[in-house]
């Protein structure tokens, strides 16, 4: 089971953790390279395409597809 949760790692310095899949909703938070989050959805839009992701301690939000490397799940990007 575990290994088809769609999981990613970020592969940038800072990410920010949007409140919504745009560069002008809130940022929740920044989180740094290295941390691994569950990938919940995708939407593409204008201002390119991002995941909703899960970060330890159960906060959700949107961060660019970019700023992600795929480490497990089903499919490919």
């Amino acid at each position: 089971y575990d290994l088809s949760v769609d999981r990613g790692t970020i592969v940038v310095s800072k990410a920010e953790v949007k409140s919504g899949p745009n560069e002008t909703n809130a940022t929740l938070i920044e989180i740094s390279e290295g941390v691994e989050v569950v990938i919940q959805d995708t939407h593409t839009n204008n201002s390119g395409t991002w995941k909703q992701v899960t970060i330890p301690g159960n906060l959700t939000g949107w961060v660019q597809e970019k700023a992600l490397m795929k480490t497990s799940g089903e499919g490919t990007w």
